[in-house]
């Protein structure tokens, strides 16, 4: 990478270019042309597979044959992408690690506390047992005392003949009014809240899907393009940055959404006609015409709002 980026500066010299000249030509950002030219691979950490289509520009601004450069490109993107595996990978077992360690020392403290409390909790249990047996025998007294007098008043009144009136012998049952329902009081059903978009900039979208939390995003491309999509920075595994979408075919991803969550979508080698982007039905309106004219990579951001 590094010859490469050499090769490419000699001859932006030789043509008495600036920096700013291949920027304008290009629609790079300057930083990003001097990170080729210096072979810094760790500048496009985040956008890696699409270093090749930087590179290609430069070249056809400079007026150099790109196919010369096209393997061992090919090549050192994908020894870097390896490596960033390797390093997550490590990073991901470190973690794992600590996580042990930490579980580890919080049991052996909880063990330590249990066993510190233990003879209070005995003696407390005690007091319990010696208070509900005393409440146990309080109630079975009351009880007897209550049945006792029941039981006398009962008798006393079998003792007694109860005089019948003949007149109140039928019992007139009234009937009772049954309640109306008013059919206007009905609930109404709740009308689920349609996802909107909203725009900061060219790049940028605010969406707002109110309570909706799990979300559908569906791509459909009208042409060959090459698709990489991020969720808070971090790249959704599905989708495959080393080869292309084909022309009429369908990207489905369904999320759980968190309130500031952050989409990110980057097309390579765009087609002529937009890719159409849905979220739950909702089509995504967004500036294709002004995003295509930016560069040769169009990036677009989506950002979650709730209610």
């Amino acid at each position: 990478m590094k010859d490469i980026g050499q090769k490419l500066k000699k001859e932006r010299i030789n043509r008495k270019l600036t920096y700013q000249d291949i920027s304008i030509l290009t629609k790079m950002p300057e930083d990003k042309i001097k990170a080729i030219e210096d072979g810094d691979l760790d500048f496009f950490v985040d956008d890696i597979s699409f270093l090749r289509f930087y590179v290609r520009s430069y070249c056809k601004v400079l007026e150099i044959d790109y196919e010369q450069y096209k393997q061992d490109m090919s090549e050192t993107v994908l020894d870097f992408t390896s490596s960033i595996d390797v390093k997550k990978e490590l990073e991901k077992e470190e973690l794992e690690q600590n996580i042990k360690e930490r579980s580890f020392k919080n049991i052996n403290r909880k063990e330590s506390e249990s066993n510190v409390r233990k003879p209070f909790q005995n003696i407390a249990k005690k007091r319990i047992d010696t208070s509900l047996i005393s409440l146990i025998v309080i109630s079975i007294v009351v009880l007897g005392i209550v049945g006792y007098v029941g039981l006398g008043i009962l008798l006393e009144k079998e003792d007694t003949p109860a005089e019948v009136d003949p007149k109140n012998t039928e019992t007139e049952v009234v009937p009772q009014p049954t309640p109306e329902v008013d059919d206007k009081e009905e609930k109404e059903p709740v009308e689920t809240k349609k996802i909107t978009f909203s725009e900061v900039n060219q790049n940028t979208y605010i969406m707002e899907s109110g309570t909706t939390k799990e979300l559908e995003i569906v791509i459909t491309f009208e042409g060959d393009c090459y698709l990489e999509m991020n969720v808070n920075g971090v790249r959704i595994e599905n989708v495959n940055n080393y080869s292309v979408v084909k022309a009429a075919s369908t990207f489905t991803q369904k999320i759980t959404l968190v309130e500031g969550d952050v989409f990110s979508f980057k097309f390579g080698n765009y087609p002529a006609s937009k890719p159409q982007i849905t979220v739950n039905g909702d089509v995504f309106e967004y500036n294709y015409e002004a995003l295509a004219t930016a560069g040769p990579v169009i990036q677009l951001e989506l950002q979650s709002k709730g209610e």
